[in-house]
């Protein structure tokens, strides 16, 4: 583990740990991983995108911008019943029943044209609605391990448990092989394939969290 400034991440943790991470947290926070998902709209082609799965925090902590709409609107609070289940991006009274995905500048205007907000785009074979378009960036992706290679910008974003749902495995190697076949025998393994990003704004912030995980890991 390491901690930076204001952020403090684990290098790659299995989906049990960063639930009991996450639910420690003293404010936003984010579990994260990349995968790429077939996306598709009337009137164009079925691709394969680079997806990032991620809660409504996640834009907030790496300083992203939004030029249409912004991140689904769950409280970036843990839920009654489930360990950190609202910062995983589980539905709300957000709308109606369609899911929600943001979109990059670029691939926005190519399904959707210049208005994308509202609209509707298939993603994995299901229907989701556009809820944000982000500004055009330039970033090298620090908040995951593919960093250090030249690689294509995160195209789509998902919450976390809509790409688990999806069955959106990440791209990285995992530490060992998963108990059996499925994204969800992999949420259910101890293998290391995911990333947590939470905000410690100071240095007591910071203490406090450290004693939080030494009392759970005891």
């Amino acid at each position: 583990m390491c901690i930076r400034d204001r952020a403090f991440t684990s290098a790659l943790v299995s989906w049990t740990d960063a639930e009991a991470l996450l639910a420690r947290a003293p404010g936003a926070a984010t579990m994260t991983w990349a995968s790429r998902a077939v996306i598709a709209s009337e009137g164009h082609l079925p691709a394969a995108l680079e997806t990032r799965a991620c809660s409504r925090a996640f834009f907030a902590l790496f300083g992203f911008r939004f030029s249409q709409g912004g991140p689904w609107s769950t409280a970036d609070r843990p839920a009654p019943g489930g360990p950190a289940a609202e910062r995983l991006g589980a539905p709300d009274s957000d709308a109606a029943a369609l899911p929600p995905v943001v979109l990059d500048a670029r691939t926005a205007r190519r399904l959707l044209g210049a208005s994308a907000v509202g609209r509707t785009v298939q993603v994995g074979g299901r229907d989701f609605r556009v809820v944000g378009v982000l500004e055009p960036y330039e970033r090298m992706k620090i908040y995951d391990l593919k960093f250090i290679v030249q690689t294509r910008p995160d195209e789509v974003y998902l919450p976390v448990h809509q790409a688990a749902a999806l069955g959106l495995a990440p791209e990285i190697v995992v530490a060992g092989a998963p108990h059996g076949g499925s994204m969800a025998d992999l949420m259910a393994s101890d293998d290391h394939w995911l990333h947590v990003w939470l905000e410690l704004p100071d240095a007591a912030a910071r203490t406090s969290y450290e004693r939080a995980v030494a009392g759970w890991i005891s």
